[in-house]
């Protein structure tokens, strides 16, 4: 049996791709932050900030949404 597995780049783009599709009208900032949050919520298994910070620590900054 095998696994797939998919990276955060992967989940956050295509978070991405569904945000623009079905939400047209969002803005670029929310559209780059709100997936890494996301996927953070998922990776953290909680929605508190400070546990989605602890998981995406060294996983996101600003610079590696412009790339």
């Amino acid at each position: 049996m095998s696994k797939l597995y998919n990276t955060q780049k992967e989940i956050t783009t295509n978070f991405r791709k569904f945000f623009s599709k079905y939400i047209p009208n969002i803005r670029k900032t929310q559209l780059n932050i709100l997936p890494e949050i996301i996927f953070g919520m998922i990776q953290a298994e909680s929605v508190s900030a400070f546990d989605i910070a602890k998981t995406l620590k060294d996983k996101f900054s600003l610079f590696s949404l412009i790339l």
